[in-house]
């Protein structure tokens, strides 16, 4: 989000308590635009997932809430589902009333999906508040923009170029979504929020931050080896930023195998396996309060093998009924590569509601060489 200061807040004009329903999972998020909306004189209702935000909506009387907006990526289900819970429910307002997405994905397949949700259109985060606050008045005003200039809002089209667009900046897409962009929005938006509630680990979460965009860059740039303690640093470094953003969330690292530390590996790879855990795992589990969602990272030596192991304790899946190939092509990737670097094997164990294990079997392999990177 951008930061903002008090006298251009007051250029955006303030509004006579209308009321907005703002869902969101992160509860970081939902503290700071609600006080930057309701400081403009707006109320905002808001939800910490999917399911409360269409109860929410259910509970309200018709036309109560003047506009909606969704996050797209929640842990229960995203806002494609839920607007499309809105569009279908039996009410005069269902049809009518705008629901658009705050969201990081403004790709041409994002625009597409949340088009056939039955969306609106979408706000972009970081969020540009003055973009924000003309479409919210836009609305408001009941003015569609057609005697005015066309709102710097995106408008959701079905422009027959869309396919054309995405195909020549295919190469740039890819690279934003290799390096986790809606992951580093979020990274972000964590911090500014422990900033603003001054919690002390706000200079340790940037630290954090910094030191896995530098790795992440560098694997991009081709430094496709690491070695393993360099890939625990960074992985450790991430986990922390999870656990700022979703507290629920703990995770163990226990190495058992020191001489483990300065042998190679993909960069990126463990981390990829976490970040795996973490989002197809985890967030899609409902736990109750006494349990912890969990990742744990455990390297031991057994007979003449490394095993390094990541486990969660998450959703799991039937591994039968998969065909990992095309569902699972990251972790087929990833096991592929380690094959090809590490002389190593891949095997998962996992079970419905019970979580998984993605265990690497690491035979023959051997010290990182400075020559190795960029290979």
């Amino acid at each position: 989000m951008e930061f903002i200061l008090k006298e251009e807040m007051e250029e955006y004009g303030s509004f006579n308590h209308e009321k907005i329903l703002l869902v969101d999972d992160n509860d970081t998020n939902i503290f700071v635009v609600k006080t930057i909306l309701e400081d403009r004189g707006l109320i905002v209702d808001t939800a910490l997932c999917g399911r409360e935000g269409i109860e929410r909506y259910r509970a309200s009387k018709e036309f109560e809430y003047k506009i909606i907006f969704l996050d797209i990526n929640m842990y229960d289900i995203d806002g494609y589902e839920v607007s499309k819970e809105i569009r279908m429910s039996d009410r005069e307002d269902a049809a009518k009333i705008p629901v658009y997405a705050l969201s990081a994905n403004i790709f041409a397949k994002d625009r597409i999906k949340a088009k056939e949700s039955g969306m609106n259109g979408y706000v972009t985060k970081p969020i540009i508040y003055k973009t924000l606050f003309g479409l919210i008045r836009e609305i408001i005003e009941k003015d569609n923009g057609s005697n005015k200039k066309e709102s710097p809002v995106q408008k959701l089209t079905t422009d027959k170029t869309i396919g054309r667009r995405e195909e020549k900046t295919i190469s740039e897409s890819n690279l934003l979504e290799n390096i986790g962009g809606h992951f580093i929005f979020n990274a972000l938006n964590t911090i500014k929020g422990s900033v603003i509630m001054k919690y002390e680990n706000s200079c340790s979460l940037i630290n954090d931050l910094s030191a896995y965009m530098q790795y992440r860059f560098k694997a991009l740039a081709g430094e496709i080896t690491s070695n393993v303690s360099k890939e625990l640093f960074h992985l450790e470094a991430y986990l922390r930023l999870e656990k700022a953003r979703f507290s629920y969330i703990n995770y163990e690292i226990n190495i058992f195998d020191e001489e483990a530390k300065e042998l190679s590996l993909p960069a990126m790879s463990l981390i990829f396996l976490a970040e795996n855990a973490i989002h197809h795992g985890l967030l899609e589990k409902e736990y109750d309060m006494c349990e912890k969602a969990l990742v744990n990272v455990c390297i031991v030596r057994k007979k003449n093998e490394t095993v390094i192991c990541i486990e969660d304790n998450g959703l799991g899946f039937d591994t039968k009924a998969v065909e990992f190939s095309t569902e699972f092509g990251g972790i087929s990737y990833i096991a592929d590569i380690f094959k090809e670097i590490c002389n190593g094997e891949l095997e998962i164990d996992s079970e419905r509601d019970k979580g998984t294990k993605v265990i690497l079997h690491l035979t023959g392999w051997r010290k990182i060489d400075e020559n190795d990177c960029g290979r």
